[in-house]
C-alpha cells in the first residue's frame, strides 16, 4: 500500500514538471510594451509617443486644436482650451480683461484719460464740479472768454472794481471800473452795480440785472444764465453735462452714442482698445510675440506644429533636443 502511494506521488511530480516545461515559455510577469514608434514619421514640430504623433508643447503651454498655445495670453484659449475672450477684451494671466491702450485707464469698463476726463480726473470716480475742467489730472475752474481766475473765481477784468485791468487792482472809493480802467462813471451800455460798470447781458454776477448771479458752471448769454461748455476744449452740452465728444466714451461723436465695454472713444469714434504689448488683428487683441496665428504681424500664421516665439515661428523641441535642418 505504501509503495503504491509513493508511485502515485512520483507520477504526479513528473506530470507537473512536464506541464511547466511546455507552458513556461508563454508565461510572463512583465507588462506589455507600449506601442512602437518604429516606422512612424511625425509632422514638423511633433514627436511620436506610444505610437501616436503629438505636438511637443512646453510645460507652460496647452495642446489645443492641434497647436501649442499659452493659456495666459491666448485670446482664443484663455485659461483653458476653447475658452475665448469676448471681442474687445484681451487675455492677461489666464483671465479675460478689458484692455486699455497706453495712456488710458479702465474705469468701470470704460477706457478713459484721467489727465483730461472730467468724470475721472486724476483717478477713477474723481469727478470735477460743474464749471471745472480736468487739466493734467487736476480739476481747474474754467472761465468764459474775457474773464480770468482771480482769488479762485472768474472775474471780468474790464468791469470788476476790485480787479480792474488785472487781479487785485482795485479802484479807489467812488470810482467804477469801465473797459479795464477806473473811472468816475460808466460808459454807455454798462450798468453801475455797487461801483462796478457791468454789462448785464453777459456778466455772470449781474445777469439780466444787478446781483442776479449765475450758478457755478453757467455763463450769462443775452441776460440769461446758461450752462457753459468750453468749445475750445471740445466740450458740448449733453443734457446739462459738459462732455468732450472726441474722447468721452459716454458721448462719443455725439451726446447719444456710448461706447461698449472694452472700447475707447478716439476722434469721436468708438474703437477696440488693446493694452500695451497687444495688437488689434481682425477686431481681436493678440500678442504677436506669441500668437501662432499672428506671429510677428496680423495674419502671419505658423505652420502646423510650430509655435511663435519673439515674433518668429519655431519648431518646439522636447527637452534635450535641438532643431537641426527643421
Amino acid at each position: 500500500m505504501f509503495s503504491q502511494s509513493r508511485l502515485s506521488m512520483a507520477l504526479l511530480f513528473r506530470l507537473f514538471v512536464l506541464f511547466c516545461l511546455c507552458l513556461a515559455p508563454t508565461w510572463s510577469c512583465t507588462p506589455p510594451a507600449p506601442a512602437s514608434c518604429e516606422g512612424i514619421t511625425c509632422p514638423t514640430g511633433q514627436t511620436c509617443k506610444d505610437g501616436k504623433c503629438e505636438a511637443s508643447c512646453k510645460k507652460s503651454e496647452l495642446f489645443c486644436n492641434n497647436a501649442c498655445v499659452d493659456p495666459k495670453t491666448s485670446a482664443q484659449h484663455c485659461g483653458a482650451c476653447a475658452k475665448a475672450c469676448p471681442e474687445g477684451q484681451a487675455c492677461s494671466n489666464g483671465a479675460c480683461q478689458s484692455s486699455c491702450q497706453a495712456g488710458l485707464t479702465d474705469c468701470n469698463g470704460n477706457c478713459v484719460n484721467i489727465q483730461t476726463e472730467r468724470s475721472h480726473c486724476g483717478g477713477c470716480g474723481k469727478a470735477c464740479a460743474s464749471g471745472e475742467n480736468c487739466e493734467n489730472g487736476a480739476c481747474k475752474l474754467s472761465c468764459p472768454t474775457g474773464q480770468q481766475v482771480c482769488d479762485g473765481q472768474c472775474r471780468d477784468l474790464q468791469a470788476d472794481s476790485k480787479h480792474c485791468g488785472g487781479c487785485a487792482k482795485a479802484c479807489p472809493s467812488g470810482q467804477v471800473c469801465s473797459a479795464g480802467a477806473c473811472q468816475v462813471s460808466c460808459q454807455t451800455g454798462l450798468t453801475d452795480c455797487s461801483g462796478n460798470c457791468v454789462n448785464t447781458q453777459t456778466d455772470r454776477a449781474h445777469c439780466g440785472g444787478c446781483a442776479k448771479a449765475c450758478a457755478k458752471g453757467q455763463n450769462c448769454e443775452k441776460g440769461a444764465c446758461k450752462l457753459f461748455c468750453d468749445q475750445s476744449l471740445g466740450l458740448v452740452d449733453c443734457n446739462g453735462v459738459c462732455r468732450n465728444v472726441s474722447s468721452d466714451p459716454l458721448a462719443c461723436g455725439n451726446c447719444a452714442t456710448s461706447c461698449s465695454a472694452g472700447e475707447v472713444c478716439l476722434g469721436g469714434v468708438c474703437q477696440v482698445a488693446c493694452q500695451a504689448g497687444f495688437t488689434k488683428c481682425n477686431g481681436v487683441c493678440v500678442n504677436t510675440q506669441t500668437d501662432a496665428k499672428h506671429c510677428g504681424a496680423c495674419g502671419r500664421a505658423c505652420a502646423s506644429g510650430e509655435v511663435c516665439e519673439n515674433n518668429i515661428c519655431k519648431i518646439p523641441c522636447p527637452t534635450g533636443q535641438q532643431a537641426c535642418n527643421n
